[in-house]
């Protein structure tokens, strides 16, 4: 929620919880099952270093990726005074209302950060399309799209490093 991990396995020392999941791993592994866990966004990388001990087979974070790839657009934004498209970038956003499954109830988080957590949902949106094709016009000297792409690479990498996952020379995880 937010942008933060509230579940079970974000709980400190929690030997019981993590040896319960290394033994159902291992029992779905026995059998040919791999184990995908779900709620690891904004886990602790301590934490996320101990997945492959726990024979944990996959993560699913795209929640955290899409975040990270709009603070990033909203950074260049920032960074290059196009502060009129950050501004109807961040209310499309928040009209948009994605926000409201990730906002935990009674929080008092500002309509900015709401509009964060939704961001990634209007990259398809023409309205969107359009603000960032006006972007690159005043950015002349950075593909926004290859920077985007770069600021999730960089998250993600994050996740490989953490999981022991080997890249070879075409960006390829090497499981």
């Amino acid at each position: 929620m937010e942008q933060k991990n509230i579940g079970i396995l974000n709980i400190d020392n929690n030997k019981k919880l993590l040896d319960k999941i290394k033994n159902i791993c291992n029992t779905a592994l026995s059998n040919g099952i791999y184990v995908k866990v779900h709620n690891t966004d904004y886990l602790k990388k301590n934490l996320l270093e101990m997945f492959p001990s726990l024979k944990i087979s996959a993560a699913n974070v795209a929640p955290e990726f899409g975040v990270c790839e709009t603070k990033n657009f909203i950074n260049i934004l920032e960074k290059h005074y196009l502060f009129n498209l950050e501004n109807d970038f961040l209310e499309m956003a928040y009209n948009s209302n994605k926000w409201k499954k990730w906002v935990m109830l009674g929080s008092q988080i500002s309509p900015r950060d709401k509009a964060i957590l939704a961001g990634h949902y209007v990259f398809s949106d023409e309205k969107f399309l359009r603000i960032k094709e006006k972007a690159q016009i005043n950015i002349k000297y950075i593909n926004i799209d290859e920077y985007l792409k770069a600021s999730v690479k960089n998250c993600i990498m994050n996740y490989i490093n953490c999981f022991s996952v080997k890249v070879n020379t075409k960006d390829q995880a090497i499981c």
